[in-house]
């Protein structure tokens, strides 16, 4: 009996989790032992039981006291935002302060026991997994689980098929997720959450199940990231950006298009180099070792670079603004740029690549063009949000072994001591013609430092970090160490500048920089866009606006129930992801109205049940004027795209269009 109803949740996660059915299916004995005992069960771990007194005994115990005082994930009643360049900004404010003119501005009672998230440290037997279901309504569960044996053992005890379609019939998901390492497992949580979950991380559970090495990391680290957790992973007025950008990259000059093929793994070490303070106590090492390193600036660290008497051989940027360009421009009337091989997301503003000989572009992950324009291209992951993330990516992925961070502060020690001296940001009047760069200089969270104690941050450079330091799980056969007097970095061994002996005799860097260009020299053109497909995406995304106007009008407005009106727009805003066109549309909008609806989340569950009718009313009104305005402004932004093509010059390619964009210097 009790082997049938493992066949039986063997098939359930084949459907839900192939890769975990996989694993459990190629266990032919367990080092531990599941044992019945008075209507409880245990794990025999061979010197000692698992559970004091059994599991049903110890759960039901740890379950109660933590209904009475349970670690939750609260957000707050919202704020009118400084910075209002995004809609989703724009809305917040809007909200808000018609609620300060009414006198409320805080909570006006404790968060409610509703909470749509629970993320749990420990799956053992699996008891509290009811309990969580029954006890909170939750609608997504995501388990850490160290011992796939323990996995096992509870697949011989309950019907796991209720876990996964609980949560399905909730709009949820129940995920079990194994592995050995701290930071990888608690990155996969965070992906999951962030690009399906966000939306509604206000009240989520957090419950450490038992007490181990691995899940300790996990809580320390999910309590330094939580600010992460609930980051926009879009804006709408970003992608339109976005999209411009590298509809323009792609289809102008010549580039490579960056993929992960086999390349030889070279012998040279790549110095990335970041603009953070501790970059001026590396600059002699890297300057004694220049000709036996292949060097990469980033962003502004081009400045300190260059300021010093070097030459990168690479240079990464990501910004979509017009920034990098009037930066970029500045040092290239005092310097010839020419020769640096430039690397950076096909997103990046045109003319930020224009002072580069060779280009080395890529399409990066969970971004609109991406979906739309790079079809059969590879998707880049972990190489953005910052010109650190990509450098080091893409060092990886063309083969570099050795890989040295320096100035990769992510953050610094002294607040007034933001970047390297050598760079801009100390420049007469630049922060002051720069609000954005001021503003970023901003650092208002505590993190653990690389060489110990604490750094000040913020949450985008928080963000960096976190996937940077996902780089050495998914590129195990690479050495990254960490020269930076900033963040501490999982994976990447701390070492300080002057412990470094000289690199001797590496006679291999001038080949494999040659090995480089000859490959950009093979790959580089520009590519295909296919006009057809640009029409039907207007037209699907205006039937996409129709859905979310049909789906909000259609919400009750009897029960005024928040989860009611997520769980209408959440079949809309995410897509079963079966086309390319489908895809495009949600990365297009799912972070802008699903910020809309955050905000909504957090402020009528903090309300009086007699105030929610009429908040509910305000919230609904408002969203619908928002979404009218991305209506408008996505059909006239892809009307405008396709009235560009139509003025280009056009040549026919295999069912395709290539595009000959006319010469703007104006973009």
């Amino acid at each position: 009996m009790v082997e049938e109803l493992f066949a039986r949740n063997l098939e359930i996660l084949k459907e839900y989790q192939p890769d975990l059915a996989l694993a459990l299916q190629q266990i032919e004995a367990t080092e531990s032992k599941l044992i019945s005992i008075k209507n409880d069960y245990n794990i025999d771990l061979g010197h000692i039981d698992f559970y004091n007194k059994g599991a049903k005994k110890f759960t039901n115990k740890q379950f109660n006291k933590f209904k009475q005082a349970p670690q939750r994930v609260e957000l707050g009643w919202p704020t009118p935002m400084l910075d209002n360049s995004w809609k989703a900004q724009q809305f917040r404010t809007e909200i808000t302060k018609e609620y300060i003119e009414k006198g409320i501005k805080d909570q006006q009672v404790n968060l409610d026991d509703t909470g749509e998230i629970a993320i749990i440290l420990g799956l053992g037997l699996g008891f509290h997994i009811d309990k969580f279901f029954s006890t909170y309504e939750t609608s997504s569960i995501y388990v850490a689980e160290q011992y796939l044996e323990f996995v096992y053992h509870a697949l011989h005890i309950h019907d796991v098929k209720g876990w996964y379609e609980k949560a399905k019939k909730r709009n949820g998901r129940f995920i079990i997720l194994i592995g050995d390492d701290a930071n990888s497992l608690l990155n996969n949580i965070f992906t999951n959450v962030k690009f399906k979950d966000f939306g509604v991380i206000d009240g989520l559970y957090f419950y450490q199940h038992y007490d181990s090495l691995l899940l300790k990391q996990i809580k320390e680290m999910f309590d330094e990231r939580i600010s992460t957790f609930a980051a926009n992973p879009g804006f709408f007025e970003d992608e339109l950006v976005m999209m411009t950008n590298c509809f323009a990259n792609i289809t102008g000059d010549k580039f490579w298009n960056f993929s992960d093929k086999i390349f030889f793994n070279k012998k040279t070490p790549a110095f990335i180099a970041g603009a953070g303070p501790s970059l001026d106590q590396s600059i002699e090492f890297i300057r004694e070792n220049r000709d036996n390193l292949v060097l990469f600036s980033t962003g502004s660290s081009l400045s300190a670079i260059l300021n010093s008497g070097l030459k990168p051989d690479f240079h990464a940027e990501t910004e979509n603004d017009a920034g990098p360009p009037k930066f970029i421009g500045k040092l290239a009337e005092k310097y010839d740029l020419s020769d640096i091989i430039l690397i950076a997301p096909n997103t990046v503003h045109p003319m930020a690549t224009k002072f580069f000989k060779r280009k080395i572009l890529f399409f990066r992950d969970a971004v609109t063009s991406t979906k739309f324009f790079g079809k059969e291209s590879q998707e880049i992951y972990s190489a953005v949000p910052t010109v650190s993330n990509t450098a080091a990516r893409i060092a990886i992925g063309l083969g570099f072994k050795d890989i040295y961070l320096a100035g990769i502060d992510f953050g610094a020690r002294n607040k007034n001591e933001h970047h390297s001296k050598k760079t801009m940001y100390y420049d007469d009047g630049f922060m002051e013609e720069n609000p954005a760069h001021k503003q970023a200089t901003i650092y208002n969270l505590e993190v653990s430092g690389n060489f110990g104690g604490i750094v000040y941050t913020n949450l985008s450079f928080l963000n960096a970090a976190v996937y940077l330091s996902s780089l050495y799980k998914s590129h195990p056969l690479i050495n990254m160490f960490n020269l930076s007097d900033g963040i501490k970095i999982l994976g990447a061994v701390p070492k300080l500048p002057e412990t470094l002996e000289k690199f001797k005799n590496i006679k291999s860097k001038n080949r494999e920089m040659e090995q480089v260009i000859a490959l950009y020299d093979k790959n580089a053109a520009i590519m295909d866009i296919s006009q057809g497909d640009i029409n039907q995406l207007r037209h699907d995304m205006a039937k996409y606006y129709q859905n979310l106007r049909a789906a909000i009008n259609g919400n009750d407005d009897v029960k005024y129930d928040i989860i009611d009106f997520y769980n209408a727009i959440y079949k809309v805003v995410y897509s079963d992801g079966s086309t390319i066109i489908k895809q495009t549309i949600e990365q297009f909008n799912v972070g802008t109205v699903l910020m809309y609806f955050q905000t909504g989340f957090q402020m009528i569950r903090r309300l009086k049940k007699e105030q929610r009718k009429e908040f509910f009313n305000i919230f609904k009104e408002k969203f619908l004027k928002y979404i009218d305005q991305m209506a408008q402004e996505s059909d006239d932004f892809l009307n405008d795209m396709i009235e560009k093509i139509e003025k280009t010059e056009i040549i026919s390619l295999n069912n395709s269009t290539k595009i000959i964009m006319p010469k703007n210097d104006n973009i």
